[in-house]
C-alpha cells in the first residue's frame, strides 16, 4: 500500500473512534484546577532555557580563566 492510502485508513479509523466530551462546566472546573500547574511548567521551562543559555555562555569563560567565581 502507498503511504497516502495508509494515511487515509488511519484518518478514517481516528474519525470513527467514539469520543466522550464532558459538559463545559466540568471542563471549566478542570481548567481551573490544572492551569496553575501548567503555568508553573511553562515558567520552569523558560527558566531552564535561560539558565542553559547562561551556562553555555559562561562555561567557556570559566574554563579559560577569563571569568572567576568568588
Amino acid at each position: 500500500e502507498t503511504e497516502a492510502k495508509q494515511n487515509e485508513k488511519i484518518k478514517a479509523d481516528i474519525e470513527n473512534i467514539p469520543l466522550l466530551v464532558p459538559p463545559k462546566c466540568i471542563l471549566d472546573k478542570y481548567y481551573l484546577k490544572v492551569k496553575p500547574t501548567f503555568d508553573s511548567i511553562m515558567s520552569n521551562a523558560l527558566q531552564i532555557d535561560e539558565l542553559t543559555s547562561l551556562r553555555d555562555e559562561l562555561l567557556p569563560l570559566l574554563m579559560t580563566g577569563q571569568v572567576e567565581v568568588k
